[in-house]
């Protein structure tokens, strides 16, 4: 799925917080690697997603829920 779709799932199951993990790791298209993570944060903000519920993780990162 792109960034934009999981944005619209996130939605669709009405999520209190966004979280984007499994990009940056395996080169699987020609995008430029923060392409993804960009698009997700804008497709969050643009859906009204407050930009501190939009969690972008670094590899290896965890957040307490």
């Amino acid at each position: 799925m792109n960034p934009e779709e999981a944005v619209m799932i996130g939605e669709d199951v009405r999520a209190m917080t966004l979280v984007a993990s499994h990009w940056g790791t395996i080169n699987l298209s020609d995008e430029f690697p923060w392409e993804p993570p960009e698009r997700f944060y804008k497709a969050g903000i643009d859906s009204g997603m407050k930009k501190e519920k939009i969690w972008i993780m670094k590899v290896g990162e965890s957040r307490p829920l």
